[in-house]
């Protein structure tokens, strides 16, 4: 996948060795970057913070938040390409529907009806994900091996919690709840439980979304 870049680009991050820039349709991260704090501001500086993407209202501090156009719940990733600025009411009322579902949501003036069809799309969605396929742009996703995938964070650092969540997702899914994120030379951004287990599980192909104009350079600070 090639994501969205603006030109002339530069961020900076805790630290003066850590920070990401883009050069010739690359984007470059050198040190310790927070991917998705990257991805938030990359998808403000090419969107701009003026209207709500779904209502056209004038956003503000206070109501300003971005919307993941294809929901988190459903394999959406923090990208550029899915992240849109949004006023905080139209992206709770959103919640985890597709843009299509919202659409048709919004057609619908009666507030009974209005959460049947809610109920509606979430069964629809659910049974989708069950047929081990995401919600987002197929060609978003590629199967990878990530056997020799390098880990942005020692497997040391799992979360039990998530850990357990992500097990039993699987175990009635037979699916991973989204996807990997990783750069162009093999560095992991996103999901390093699902690498965890996948190697535990001794299954190193997975879904995965593969940014090709994003590398990693790792200083010696």
């Amino acid at each position: 996948m090639i994501i969205r870049l603006p030109e002339n680009y530069f961020y900076t991050a805790r630290g003066p060795n850590n920070y990401a820039y883009a050069s010739n349709g690359t984007l470059y991260i050198e040190g310790y970057v927070n991917f998705e704090h990257l991805m938030y501001n990359l998808s403000y500086t090419l969107n701009g913070y003026g209207r709500c993407y779904y209502c056209g209202c004038i956003l503000t501090r206070s109501n300003r938040t971005l919307d993941h156009i294809h929901p988190r719940s459903w394999g959406g990733i923090s990208l550029p390409d899915n992240l849109v600025p949004c006023c905080k009411s139209c992206n709770n009322e959103k919640t985890d529907m597709t843009p299509e579902q919202y659409e048709k949501f919004k057609k619908i003036h009666k507030s009974d009806k209005q959460q049947a069809f809610y109920q509606q799309c979430l069964k629809e969605n659910r049974d989708f994900m069950k047929s081990r396929k995401f919600l987002v742009p197929e060609d978003w996703v590629t199967m990878y091996d990530a056997s020799q995938l390098i880990e942005a964070l020692s497997f040391r650092f799992l979360e039990m919690s998530k850990m357990k969540k992500l097990e039993d997702y699987f175990k009635t899914v037979k699916q991973y709840p989204h996807p990997i994120v990783v750069s162009s030379n093999g560095w992991l951004f996103k999901g390093k439980h699902i690498l965890y287990h996948a190697r535990k599980i001794h299954r190193p192909v997975v879904p995965a979304i593969v940014l090709e104009n994003v590398k990693v350079i790792m200083n010696s600070s």
